[in-house]
């Protein structure tokens, strides 16, 4: 899969059509009581789409036992009609995440489950004031108070906070003036997110082996004979650990919490010879002069090697003896403290996947997380990168940024994408769970293929050969433990460090220099030897920073010693390490006098690797960019750049280019490989020497650019009339500021807020109707409906006892004759229509499946009183209604009123045009005259929506997402012509969290629709949406 030997040439033919193995993965999210023949259609659709697969993956909602014999039929089915397609079906090892717990068949053995020691000043049954919560983790840090007392420490400190001696109390002895400190074994408690239990203990193999005994033979039995074929991988998603946390302060009376496991402290003794017991004082306060330093670096990379060795290894070798390849992602991976709280040291476990991957939340640029992945990809010689994109971004998250942020993480390695999510249904709290969907519920799904082609490409090039990187960079997380202590004290020192690191990383990619992170624990087995150029697995460096770290490790001190006496450039940067193995030593500073030692900013950083420099990438001003990434590749005698930006630019709606100069070393014939079109064109050259070639680049903001370079004899000049063609003058033709639309689904209103009776009481007031179903659970004592409830596959199914009425007073101008009312539950539901009873008779969905649509009598000008009325318990899901139906919308505030129906729309926001909630596409028809035969120039600009396509006169329509903006016609006759502008739209203003009024809260989970204080809001939040301003269209009539 992506393998990178043995690789034919690729030809253009091959890149107009990439093969699955290229192609990007959805999270097929299995998130209700399965049908068959609904998942199969979606698998269809995947096709459509241009995907390469799918990944099962169970989340939130599931109502089909897991790994039972329906769920695992339904596996085998798509995975034929998957491979029957040519796709790939990829398997997900858990319910929900994080993995490991087999939807907490694992954790029902109590030794088996997630455990952190308790360190506390409040023992157990004392009646003492309630504590500040701990930070909240999947895998538990919660005080618990189920667990055992281990040990107990008498504190004294300094009068600065300083520790100035720890004992350990025997029992029944009393304190002699310090303070006292309880060390308590707990276990995480159970949960509902794992369906009663708990987490794993994923420092205990015996745990990890019972995850893969409950889990993984189910698909062995299943689908073994197509493990490396068309089931080539297996997706592990946030292993973890209890987070390790820290004091606020030498002197503060809260609890903490460390990672855990019932052998530690012997494991401890046999890789230090030293007793954690003793050493655990050392690791929660500052010890005078430094000393807490070797204890802290010998804790962390304990707890980084028993979690890399007794969760990743295993795994990984269960799926090397299965043939699959291990993919996915860990827990907090982007700065030095996170990875450092939850997984210990990141890299350390990529070695372990067979397809090493990231997770890209919220649109974030994470480059850290994605150089770390790829510098083990690159050393290891791993097939390829996945990503976990996409994942919370919310529904209004365009091609425009689907394009951006996946143009930069393959620029930074990545080669599969894992998109987050194709939702199986969106029945209840799934609709919440992280949109948007990628799938059939989106508007804009069958236009995704584009895009998925431009992907695949670029894939194919960057899987080829082997990365051009000559720079390495230790990685600085070691240094890091030494000063993981209180933070009142070291939370400075820490905050700096994980600046430098960010910093770093960034100075050198948009500085043009690609590099790669070595990991010290790695070292030695990836690097055996020293010398020049360092060989580090299957790549080579003939530089190395070492970024103001505090200590090395001995092993990579004495790979840096040969690697710098054999010739190789050696450069530090800010303080030079005082210590080695987090002791005080003087060998580091010795071999810092025989290289150079910078200060740690962009100037120096830039200067010192110069020399070594592949790529230069500067602006018409002759300054560097400080937009763009690259990734070069070397294949056989040619090679791959593949440039992309990497931040979002000032003003979305921009349509003026940047123009790059792209300087190589060396002297290289470029051919332009489109990857939007499939394309193969020559790139004219700009100017070249015997030393380097270089290319002028036009870059349009979202642009991206794949040259193949071809080795050149001799420089080539540049060919003579390249000036750029001088474009004609064209007509600006006057469009209508108001054109007739089409809407491709009906209009709607938004029920949300509603009065309630339960139980033939007496009506509440109009409040937001997941607050009433909150209101209702907690007066009936029954369990909250949120995202971490028991899967409803664990439920045992109860009939609902009670029942509440919901009264909506609707507001019309004009007769609507045959509205549609969507109910997800109409089992047992009744409907009153201003008092008169309604036959209840689903007559199909909309948007989902599971959101069915009961037709009403008409509605009548003036007021209207609907009333539904539904059985209620712990399976019901009390969900916001729509009315659907040819009219419009006027809303304000919190009031709506129904209008008449939208037949034409002014260029602008049509959420006040009458579709306030309309999440559906809108085409709008524009006349256009034509003074003689010739051709238009079409731009679009300024629009809201994922992407705009254009066709004329009802021909084939193409999309235009991307700066200019443009479309140009092929020639046409005089006369009267209809330019049909199709706006795709998004389900943010239908679906959305319309009443969370913070503007900048970015991570849109299950939490962002029930907001309280000053996130909510009781009016409506909507977003602009629609072509937003007159589309200009140019004239240029047909020479003669």
């Amino acid at each position: 899969m992506n393998a990178e030997e043995k690789q034919e040439a690729l030809t253009a033919e091959a890149f107009q059509t990439p093969p699955s193995a290229c192609r990007s993965v959805p999270f097929f999210a299995w998130n209700c009581r399965l049908n068959l023949p609904i998942l199969l259609e979606q698998v269809r659709d995947f096709d459509q789409m241009g995907f390469g697969g799918f990944c099962i993956h169970v989340r939130t909602g599931l109502d089909t036992p897991y790994l039972g014999p329906e769920f695992l039929e339904d596996v085998h089915r798509c995975e034929q009609l998957g491979e029957s397609l040519g796709m790939e079906t990829w398997l997900y090892d858990e319910d929900r995440w994080p993995s490991g717990a087999a939807g907490g068949r694992v954790t029902a053995d109590p030794a088996l489950r997630s455990r952190h020691l308790l360190l506390t000043q409040m023992p157990y049954g004392g009646d003492t004031a309630p504590l500040p919560p701990l930070p909240y983790s999947r895998a538990g840090n919660a005080r618990t108070e189920n667990g055992s007392l281990l040990c107990r420490y008498e504190i004294f400190l300094t009068p600065d906070g300083l520790l100035k001696r720890a004992r350990r109390m025997k029992t029944g002895e009393s304190a002699q003036g310090g303070t006292v400190w309880y060390a308590y074994l707990e276990t995480q408690a159970p949960e509902g997110w794992y369906n009663g239990n708990t987490y794993i203990d994923t420092l205990n193999p015996k745990a990890v082996q019972a995850f893969l005994t409950a889990t993984h033979p189910y698909y062995e039995a299943l689908l073994g004979t197509r493990f490396g074929k068309a089931v080539p991988a297996i997706f592990c998603d946030e292993p973890q650990m209890p987070r390790c946390l820290s004091l606020s302060g030498p002197f503060a009376k809260e609890d903490v919490t460390l990672p855990w496991t019932d052998d530690l402290p012997e494991t401890y003794r046999q890789a230090y010879g030293a007793d954690l017991w003793e050493d655990l004082p050392l690791l929660l306060w500052e010890a005078p002069e430094g000393a807490s330093a070797a204890a802290r670096w010998r804790w962390h990379n304990h707890l980084a090697d028993r979690f890399a060795r007794g969760f990743l290894q295993p795994y990984g070798s269960w799926c090397r003896a299965h043939s699959l390849l291990l993919t996915g992602h860990l827990m907090e991976e982007p700065t030095l403290q996170s990875q450092t709280a939850a997984t210990g040291d990141a890299m350390r476990c990529y070695p372990h996947f067979g397809l090493p991957g990231i997770d890209m939340l919220c649109g974030n640029f994470e480059f850290t997380t994605a150089k770390q992945c790829a510098s083990v990809k690159n050393q290891a010689g791993k097939p390829g990168m996945v990503s976990e994109t996409y994942g919370a971004t919310g529904w209004d998250f365009d091609f425009r940024k689907h394009k951006l942020h996946g143009d930069w993480q393959a620029a930074l390695g990545v080669t599969r994408r894992v998109l987050h999510l194709a939702w199986a249904g969106m029945a209840g709290e799934s609709k919440r769970d992280y949109p948007a969907s990628i799938n059939y519920q989106s508007p804009w799904w069958r236009e995704y293929r584009g895009l998925e082609e431009h992907f695949a490409r670029v894939a194919q090039a960057l899987t080829r050969g082997r990365p051009v990187v000559r720079v390495a960079v230790v990685h600085p997380l070691e240094s890091f433990w030494m000063l993981y202590g209180p933070q009142q004290q070291t939370a400075l020192l820490r905050e700096q460090m994980d600046w430098n690191f960010q910093q770093l990383t960034q100075w050198l990619l948009f500085g043009g220099i690609d590099f790669d992170f070595l990991d010290e624990a790695l070292l030695p087995e990836l690097c055996p030897h020293g010398g020049a150029p360092l060989q580090v697995g299957k790549m080579q460096y003939d530089l190395v920073l070492v970024p103001a770290c505090l200590t090395l490790r001995h092993t990579t001190l004495e790979r840096l010693e040969a690697f710098q006496h054999a010739g190789g450039t050696l450069c530090f940067l800010g303080q030079v390490p005082a210590c080695v193995d987090a002791r005080p030593d003087a060998r580091p500073a010795a071999l810092a006098a025989g290289c150079s030692v910078l200060p740690l900013d962009r100037q120096h950083v830039l200067e010192a690797v110069s020399p070594v420099r592949e790529v230069t990438l500067r602006g018409a001003d002759g300054r560097l960019t400080e937009n763009l990434l690259y990734q070069l590749r070397q294949d056989g005698a040619q090679r791959w750049l593949f440039l992309a930006h990497g931040r979002e630019p000032e003003n979305l709606d921009t349509t003026q280019p940047q123009t790059v100069q792209i300087t190589l070393q060396g002297r290289w014939r470029a051919q332009r490989w489109d990857t939007m079109t499939g394309a193969v064109s020559p790139m004219p050259i700009c100017r070249s020497s015997e030393q380097t070639t270089t290319w002028e680049w036009n870059a349009y903001a979202y642009d991206s650019l794949l040259l193949r370079l071809l080795p050149a004899e001799k420089p080539l000049q540049k060919a003579t009339g390249q000036q750029q063609a001088v474009q004609a003058q064209g007509i600006t033709l006057r469009i209508p500021q108001s054109v007739p639309v089409h809407l491709e689904e009906p209009n709607c209103l938004l029920l949300d807020t509603a009065a309630y009776a339960l139980d033939g009481s007496d009506y509440q007031e109009s409040t937001e109707i997941l607050r009433i179903d909150a209101c209702l659970r907690r007066r009936l004592s029954l369990p909250q409906r949120t995202d971490s409830s028991p899967q409803p596959w664990t439920v045992p199914k109860e009939s609902a006892v009670h029942r509440v009425r919901l009264r909506f007073f609707l507001h019309s101008e004009v007769q609507v004759p045959h509205p549609l009312l969507t109910l997800e539950q109409p089992e047992g539901a009744r409907i009153f229509w201003n008092g008169q009873e309604q036959p209840v008779l689903p007559n199909g969905w909309w948007v989902d499946h599971a959101i069915r649509t009961v037709p009403l009598p008409p509605l009548p000008p003036g007021k209207t009183v609907l009333e539904v009325e539904l059985p209620f318990g712990r399976q019901t899901d009390l969900e916001w209604l729509y009315l659907l139906g040819g009219f419009g919308v006027r809303a304000a505030g919190a009031q709506a009123v129904v209008t008449a129906p939208v037949s034409k729309l002014a260029f602008g926001d049509f959420v006040p045009q009458g579709l306030p909630f309309y999440g559906g596409n809108v085409t709008y028809r524009v006349p256009l005259t034509l003074p003689a035969a010739g051709r238009i120039l079409v731009e679009v600009p300024h629009y809201r929506g994922h992407l705009v396509t254009v066709s004329m006169d009802g021909g084939s329509a193409a999309q235009v997402f991307l700066p200019p903006y443009h479309w140009e016609s092929s020639t046409l006759c005089a006369g009267q012509h209809q330019l049909l502008l199709t706006l795709f739209g998004n389900r943010f203003n239908q679906f959305g969290p319309l009443h969370l009024f913070d503007r900048a809260y970015r991570y849109m989970g299950p939490d962002s629709w029930r907001t309280r204080g000053g996130q909510w809001s009781d009016t409506w939040q909507f977003r602009r949406t629609g072509i937003l301003s007159t589309p200009s269209v140019q004239f240029f009539a047909q020479e003669t």
